[in-house]
């Protein structure tokens, strides 16, 4: 590196330091390390310097409560070309400055956050840490100016996504040197940011990912500033395709949670005043840094305060949204439906993509219960003793909310559980005395396991099942009436492990002997007819180093009883080998039917592969696999009263449930409910 181009490089934090005197100069300040303790860890990969204060701060500032540590990685400069280096470096700061005020600093422009550099795959991305070490901020520095005339032309990371073999520069130490025609930046193609990615990913070791919207299809030609729902800054999905795609890499065993970008401007305000005031007040120290909002503050004691735009960031905070999804983040997934049979037909539970509301839905009586609120996981629903309903869900912020009708089914006021961190979606099931009990995973992959200490009474806490694992859980009863449960243990084709409890209704579980199989799809458990425990796979095949698509594989219990560490099992094969995703299974006559999400890649012979789409239903039944065609959902069975069970479908875009039932040897076509 030539003299020059250090004093170049040195010139971005120099100016820092101008801006806001010596006590923030990133140069003057030691990197002293700090080793923060941490309830758990959130990592989150955005494109910009605000992103996450606009599109995630509200559940981030949830985090940092019950005491997560929080890096955020920002891939780009955030500078387009029109802007100078002195703006992407104030964006770099007022950053840093929002943080502070999230902590709690009570002069949050003046809190030191020390800064250094880190060295992986050949580049030198920048770290910011604050001073408790709870907080970092890594900036990858990729250019970011449009390439055509603004919106309807690509960003360098977008242009990343599109063409594999394209290389965009970064500069994250500043500018480049007037006399290197760039010829100093660091360079990223798809695949090398997607292993940057992996790298700090597998370096922080995040309980929690939290991604940006990979789901917009709009072609990037045609997005448009401000343009409502499949319209977002190009960088947005981009960013979020790019994390998943180093995700894969990685294999990760982390729970993913991806937030909406600019769709949320069309959509109402779902934040409490308490939430929107505190994101407010948080934005305005960023915004106060970034001379494209206008921020005063009345004096030097007083928080500065902002005019947004009224189109767009004014609404952003006001509002927080994300992506319902189920299972594996890598693929392209929509909210299934909780579908019990009650009286009155099957009782629909789902949560809204749009408004990220809990719906609740007899369709006998038409009857939608909306739950304000921001849910973000597939719902379960139970109908215990008097027909009593229950349906639990996870919220975006990882609390667990318990809605419940009374035995005259009249809705009780929701209950939420704010005692644990719930990253799964929950399942639902009634112990042997009627006593209604949910599991679900924690934070720490740790499966727990809570239920009524009477029927219809109170609820007793969180209990440990001994189970540790990636996904979501299932629960099943065995034929003594104990409750069994089960979870992948690893990611991708992580083996299966289960616990049972060591007597029919009680807190305490034991481990239960169960074949290794190296599954990719979470378990599937029923039961058969006799009351012995199904638990189905979908396991690789042994090709591709391990990533062959395999069959779906049926382990039954040799006989039924209790299970336990002496339970033998019988394996066998559907043969269907095809790569299905969001699968679904029933019995009926003792024999197993399985749906799910296929297309017309359904034969595609490897997994691990984000860029695989599975628009289709397919259903299997009696060594007769069906594809019913397009849906724009994952499906679940709905079975009961002897009948022949109905495959139901939520439509995401309309909120419409669609059925196909089987009647004189044929599925029909998908209908409305």
């Amino acid at each position: 590196m030539t003299s020059f181009h250090k004093v170049r490089s040195a010139m971005r934090y120099t100016l820092i330091a101008l801006i806001v005197g010596t006590a923030l100069c990133r140069e003057a300040v030691a990197s002293t390390p700090v080793t923060p303790a941490c309830t758990y860890k959130v990592q989150a990969f955005v494109a910009h310097q605000d992103d996450d204060l606009f599109f995630m701060q509200t559940d981030l500032q949830r985090d940092i409560a019950r005491g997560a540590c929080v890096q955020i990685v920002y891939l780009t400069n955030g500078k387009i070309a029109s802007d100078t280096w002195e703006y992407s470096a104030k964006r770099d700061l007022g950053a840093m400055t929002a943080w502070s005020s999230m902590l709690g600093a009570h002069a949050p422009d003046a809190v030191p956050w020390t800064r250094d550099r880190l060295d992986l795959l050949s580049r030198k991305p920048v770290r910011y840490t604050d001073p408790s070490g709870r907080v970092t901020h890594i900036h990858l520095g990729i250019d970011d100016p449009w390439e055509g005339a603004g919106w309807g032309s690509h960003t360098p990371l977008s242009h990343m996504v599109a063409d594999l073999q394209y290389a965009a520069p970064a500069y994250p130490d500043g500018p480049p040197p007037a006399d290197a025609a760039g010829s100093s930046a660091e360079r990223y193609t798809s695949g090398g940011l997607a292993r940057m990615i992996a790298n700090l990913a597998f370096d922080y070791d995040p309980d929690l990912i939290y991604l940006q919207d990979p789901s917009i299809t709009t072609p990037v030609d045609r997005l448009c500033r401000a343009c409502g729902e499949n319209h977002d800054h190009p960088d947005h999905p981009s960013g979020a395709k790019m994390a998943i795609r180093g995700s894969e890499i990685l294999e990760s065993r982390r729970t993913v949670q991806f937030y909406t970008g600019d769709p949320g401007a069309v959509r109402p305000a779902n934040l409490t005043p308490a939430e929107s005031d505190a994101k407010t007040r948080v934005a305005a120290w960023y915004g106060t840094y970034d001379s494209k909002y206008t921020c005063a503050r009345a004096s030097a004691a007083a928080s500065p305060t902002c005019v947004w735009p009224a189109d767009a960031q004014a609404k952003w905070l006001q509002s927080q949204y994300v992506l319902v999804r189920n299972g594996d983040q890598a693929r392209s997934q929509i909210a299934p439906v909780g579908t019990p049979e009650g009286k009155g037909g099957p009782i629909i539970a789902y949560v809204g993509n749009k408004d990220n509301k809990l719906h609740v839905r007899d369709t006998a009586s038409r009857r939608r219960v909306p739950v304000e609120g921001r849910f973000a996981s597939v719902p379960a629903v139970l109908i215990g003793q008097d027909a009593r309903v229950s349906v639990f869900a996870r919220t975006a912020q990882h609390d667990l909310v318990h809605l419940a009708t009374n035995a005259a089914g009249e809705w009780l006021p929701a209950i939420t559980w704010q005692d644990s961190v719930i990253v799964s979606s929950p399942r639902a099931i009634a112990n042997h005395d009627g006593r209604s009990a949910v599991v679900a995973r924690a934070v720490d992959s740790s499966v727990l396991y809570r239920a009524e200490t009477s029927v219809g009474g109170a609820w007793g806490p969180w209990q440990p099942t001994g189970l540790k694992g990636v996904g979501d859980v299932v629960v099943v009863k065995d034929a003594s009436g104990a409750l069994a449960v089960a979870v992948r243990e690893e990611p991708s084709y992580g083996p299966v492990v289960i616990q049972s409890q060591v007597l029919p209704g009680q807190s305490t579980f034991r481990k239960v002997n169960f074949p290794w199989a190296a599954t990719y799809m979470d378990p599937i458990m029923l039961n058969g007819a006799n009351g012995s425990v199904i638990v189905i796979t979908k396991e690789t095949d042994g090709r591709f180093g391990g990533r062959g698509v395999g069959d779906f594989t049926v382990y039954r219990q040799s006989s039924p009883g209790a299970l336990s560490e002496s339970t033998t099992w019988v394996k066998s094969g559907l043969g269907v080998k095809e790569n299905w995703v969001n699968a679904t299974a029933a019995i009926r006559n003792d024999k197993v039917i399985m749906a799910g999400n296929c297309g017309a890649d359904k034969y595609f012979y490897a997994i691990g592969n984000a860029r695989v789409a599975y628009p289709n239903l397919c259903v299997w039944k009696d060594g007769v696999s069906t594809d019913l065609g397009p849906v724009d959902g994952a499906p679940q069975f709905v079975s009961g009263d002897g009948a022949e069970p109905m495959l139901v479908v939520r439509s995401e875009n309309d909120e419409s449930v669609l059925a196909s039932r089987f009647k004189d040897g044929v599925w029909s076509a998908l209908g409305a409910l």
